[in-house]
């Protein structure tokens, strides 16, 4: 969704997960700051970030950017599970783990699925029918939809 997000002629994607929400203020500010000054080098208006902690931090965002619109990329939780297994540097931690941090991740974001500045789309629904759900994303971005660089 990130990749798609960039190449938008109007999003630049923050090109890694920053957990900037998990620093400092003045660590947020400068950040900002930087991709703010990254997004008008590139020749765009807004940019998008992705860091699927900060699920745990939309109130926060909120606070920064009280417009700021939230999608939510829901996919199936075994896949999860797995994902994180394979990337975890404590392989030991196994399934389990990522079974209970998809249910805690979801848990989180639940309460804002019906909050007008959040988005919410399975991950499947974009891979089995990805125009369709890329002109609602857009849609509720409020920007045009660019088939030409899907």
């Amino acid at each position: 969704m990130l990749a798609i997000l960039d190449n938008h002629s109007k999003i630049k994607a923050v090109p890694y997960e920053s957990h900037i929400f998990y620093k400092s203020i003045f660590a947020k500010i400068k950040k900002f700051n930087e991709w703010n000054r990254m997004t008008i080098l590139s020749g765009k208006s807004r940019w998008a970030e992705k860091t699927p902690l900060h699920i745990y931090k939309i109130e926060e965002i909120y606070r920064f950017f009280p417009h700021a619109q939230i999608i939510l990329l829901l996919r199936d939780g075994r896949d999860v599970a797995c994902s994180l297994r394979a990337r975890a540097k404590n392989y030991e931690r196994g399934v389990e783990y990522g079974a209970t941090r998809w249910v805690k991740d979801n848990h989180a974001g639940q309460v804002y699925c019906s909050n007008g500045q959040v988005l919410v789309i399975k991950y499947e629904d974009l891979v089995h029918n990805m125009y369709h759900i890329l002109r609602i994303v857009f849609e509720f971005l409020g920007e045009s939809f660019e088939p030409e660089f899907v």
